[in-house]
């Protein structure tokens, strides 16, 4: 408007014919609108379509566990947070870790930036998270199985989450006084540690918890983790 020296967009409005013939012709240079423009390269997927293969979003074939992106985002746009936080973790155990600093690799093979930009996709997951409330399940665990899982970090947590949601329970070993592995020593302007709490909390309630060394098990799980230095 301060570019047209226009004072209302009703004033902005006015003598739309010429407005719209200047718009066509910067088109006509402006790069967004060539073809060959893509800021993050073209939105494909790497695997070969197959006769009868169903089509698989770009986002999800670039996602790190192949999350169902167009379906919470669609859940999210109807106002169902509850079930868009439910879809995102069925394959994500850390939503709101990972709707502060995921990489967000999906966006780059978003289609929208075929015509401006991508879809926060990140942001979208971040907002399921702190608006969605899903009751986790609570499988009665074998009482003959069990797993050691050694180091608290990511890796850590995910195995613990995916063993009880299938009803294995685990017990999870951390040398460092507070869980997370590198989580717990994000800044916490990138990071706050009450989101990394809450992904925690959710997963110990579901099936782990902090572990006694005198305790036998079936099966143990041995993290990668960073060097302790003195």
């Amino acid at each position: 408007m301060a570019s047209r020296g226009a004072s209302s967009l009703k004033e902005l409005a006015q003598d739309r014919g010429p407005h719209l013939e200047r718009a066509a012709a910067e088109a006509l240079e402006e790069l967004r609108y060539k073809k060959a423009y893509f800021p993050f390269g073209l939105p494909k997927v790497e695997s070969k379509l197959e006769a009868f293969d169903c089509v698989i979003a770009p986002c999800m074939e670039q996602c790190a566990v192949c999350q169902e992106v167009p379906e919470y985002a669609w859940l999210i746009a109807r106002g169902e947070y509850d079930r868009a936080l439910e879809v995102i973790l069925h394959r994500n155990p850390l939503p709101g870790v990972t709707g502060y600093v995921c990489t967000h690799l999906c966006q780059t093979r978003c289609t929208r930036n075929n015509y401006d930009e991508p879809v926060l996709i990140r942001d979208l997951k971040r907002f399921a998270t702190e608006h969605g409330q899903v009751q986790m399940p609570n499988p009665e665990p074998p009482a003959s199985r069990s797993v050691a899982i050694i180091g608290s970090g990511p890796a850590g947590l995910a195995a613990a989450y995916f063993l009880g949601l299938n009803g294995i329970r685990s017990t999870i070993f951390e040398a460092r006084e507070m869980p997370g592995g590198m989580l717990a020593i994000a800044p916490h302007f990138r990071l706050p540690p009450e989101v990394v709490q809450s992904d925690i909390d959710r997963i110990t309630g579901l099936s782990g918890h902090p572990g006694d060394p005198k305790s036998s098990f079936s099966a143990g799980y041995l993290t990668r983790t960073r060097p302790v230095w003195p």
